[in-house]
């Protein structure tokens, strides 16, 4: 399991994130909403330990993750697909999926880009064709390719359907959905989405100016209900 207890940040002298406790459990689908600035990348941040946490804890599998480096995090199993330059544009398909793979745990089951492959045909067929030269769809499957390329057990989302066109969203989810469900990867995706987002999540946390609102199971509030906490 994923947890965050009383996870508080600064940057500066602003406090971003204010006592945020949440989790993800295995092989579960959490979506994680709220408006623009509402502090969600930054809880990412903290889980990857690119934002610093003034107090709480964040623990995996009950090991703090609290003082490890991003690239330790990462051993750890927490793979993160960012939603700006997630790509690396100037390169190949295949030479981002290898680069994904830096650093890999190297166990049993471990990613491969030949499994990345199987998830995305379309990027076997792609694979010498240079990513700044793709859709904005294709381009999110190289950058979910690359997350998965480290062999994560918990892989964190932000913002998947950014960029992409309306008709190519389902895909996407569709793919979040085998991750999880085929090769048992639980999932954290940030996204603006919601409609689209609360069909695929086990669970959903509603954040605001940095703090968790409301914990609910899709289907057990109404639309309104969601309106007025947003």
């Amino acid at each position: 399991m994923l947890k965050l207890e009383n996870v508080q940040v600064s940057i500066g002298k602003k406090r971003i994130l204010e006592d945020v406790t949440m989790h993800v459990a295995k092989e579960e689908i959490v979506a994680f909403i709220g408006h623009n600035g509402a502090g969600k990348s930054t809880t990412l941040g903290a889980v990857l330990g690119t934002h610093r946490i003034q107090n709480g804890t964040i623990e995996l599998n009950n090991k703090a993750l609290t003082n490890l480096s991003t690239t330790d995090i990462v051993r750890e199993g927490i793979g993160l697909v960012p939603q700006l330059n997630n790509v690396f544009r100037n390169l190949s398909v295949e030479e981002n999926l290898e680069l994904g793979s830096v650093v890999n745990q190297g166990e049993n089951g471990a990613f491969t880009i030949e499994k990345v492959y199987e998830i995305f045909p379309i990027l076997r067929e792609r694979k010498k064709q240079l990513v700044g030269t793709m859709s904005g769809g294709q381009r999110q499957m190289v950058a979910i390719g690359i997350g998965l390329m480290s062999n994560p057990s918990y892989l964190l989302l932000d913002e998947p359907s950014v960029g992409i066109q309306p008709n190519l969203v389902d895909k996407v989810m569709e793919t979040i959905v085998k991750v999880n469900k085929e090769f048992g990867i639980s999932i954290l995706i940030v996204e603006q989405n919601i409609k689209k987002v609360l069909e695929i999540a086990d669970r959903v946390y509603v954040m605001s100016r940095g703090s968790i609102i409301k914990e609910f199971v899709p289907g057990t509030i109404n639309s309104e209900e969601l309106w007025q906490l947003m």
